[in-house]
């Protein structure tokens, strides 16, 4: 009797926590509008699950049924590279993850070892400088169940995506430096931080006191069928471990497709597998928005790059970190017209710059009076950039005209807005 009940405790608090978990507040850091890297996004070729190595200049990525890298060189990333048969050897592979040193490429592969979908690592051979046969992790870290992802965190240190406790859930792993051998320290029972499973990939920030990862959202929740939603959670140095999760800004909504009167069916709103540069300024995800259009005949997802504008305290970014992805050669100043544009509450605003520079943009009414600074002489990189204006946060404004102006030190442009309350 006594176990029954404590059976029945533990599945209600799942159960609480997976419903808590899809009511997660809006994070306050702000990230910008998401920007699709142009090199990878071919149409109709799945591109996802990207990492990585620390001077953000080399990524590996998953494109159609293969595993391939390319290399950020003169302002561009080069052809992207199919990797050799020890990574794909022909078997069905998912979420290369590189470390941060580009030594050792983890990856989940279906190769009849401990289960379904075991855990891999290749290292670098010196010599060749390419990658050498793929090792299993191991049983202590691969189970019949299956294994999915690997983050790491260090060379001892392993987040892994499992279903060793929960359908894709999170389970940390060290390894003894003596027996060297993986040993689980982690899988936190019904009470995760990451939540109770369906996790689609994991990053952590150098100074580990961000995580940001993706979870799948119940559709009784969001009335969407396909909603998969970027979040972070801060670490929480008085408990040591994982606090609190937020959902950010800039995750993307499905789209209803409706055939006839009685069945409908939801394309788009999957963002996943988030990578976030060392600093945590530049986020990286998968994301197949672009499903979501109307005018879209691509399902697949591609890769999306965005950048820091506000901090977890409320703070501006001083600075945009991390290789611009959309390929461009960026000649002189623009200022793209805003879109939505007549606007209410919300538009999107990018502009391009030919060199690193500080910046301001600032919005004048059609008096020529400055109504609000948007930026205020802040240092960004060379590149396209991209921001979203929500003018219900920002000051009381009229329905009319309004004109917002790009600043740098040599040169401005300036574009008319238009508001209607």
């Amino acid at each position: 009797m006594k176990k029954i009940i404590l059976l029945l405790v533990i599945l209600s608090t799942f159960h609480l926590f997976s419903q808590d978990f899809d009511y997660l507040p809006i994070a306050k850091e702000v990230w910008s509008e998401p920007v699709k890297v142009d090199t990878f996004a071919l149409p109709y070729r799945y591109e996802s699950e990207a990492s990585f190595t620390s001077s953000m200049d080399t990524i590996y990525y998953f494109k159609s049924t293969s595993v391939y890298t390319s290399f950020y060189k003169n302002g561009n990333w080069i052809t992207p590279q199919v990797l050799n048969g020890y990574v794909n050897d022909g078997n069905p592979i998912r979420c290369p993850v590189i470390s941060k040193d580009g030594n050792r490429l983890y990856f989940s592969a279906w190769r009849g070892d401990y289960g379904a979908w075991d855990l891999y690592c290749c290292y670098r051979d010196s010599t060749t400088n390419d990658w050498g046969p793929a090792e299993n992790l191991g049983p202590k870290i691969n189970n019949y169940w299956g294994d999915y992802y690997a983050y790491e965190l260090s060379p001892d240190t392993l987040y892994c995506i499992n279903d060793r406790w929960a359908g894709m859930g999170v389970c940390v792993y060290i390894k003894n430096n003596i027996s060297n051998e993986w040993e689980i320290i982690d899988s936190s029972n019904y009470h995760h931080p990451f939540g109770a499973g369906d996790i689609r990939g994991l990053c952590i920030t150098a100074d580990r006191k961000k995580a940001y990862f993706s979870r799948y959202i119940s559709a009784d929740h969001t009335g969407d069928s396909l909603q998969s939603e970027l979040h972070v959670t801060y670490w929480d140095t008085l408990n040591n471990r994982w606090g609190d999760s937020y959902r950010l800004n800039i995750n993307s909504k499905a789209y209803e497709i409706k055939v006839d009167s009685n069945w409908a069916y939801w394309v788009g709103g999957a963002d996943e597998y988030p990578w976030i540069s060392p600093d945590g300024k530049t986020l990286y995800f998968a994301s197949n928005r672009d499903a979501a259009r109307k005018d879209s005949n691509d399902l697949t997802p591609d890769i999306y790059v965005s950048h820091l504008i506000i901090d977890d305290k409320g703070d501006s970014v001083t600075a945009v970190s991390g290789n611009d992805i959309k390929k461009n050669t960026i000649n002189e100043l623009k200022l793209l017209p805003n879109y939505p544009n007549p606007f209410n509450p919300e538009t999107n605003i990018t502009f391009e710059l030919p060199q690193n520079s500080n910046i301001s943009l600032i919005i004048y009414d059609i008096l020529g009076k400055e109504k609000e600074k948007l930026i205020d002489n802040i240092y960004y990189y060379k590149g396209t950039h991209n921001l979203k204006w929500n003018i219900k946060n920002s000051l009381e404004y009229c329905s009319g005209i309004y004109f917002l102006r790009l600043i740098t030190k040599n040169s401005s442009i300036t574009n008319k807005l238009i508001y209607i309350k």
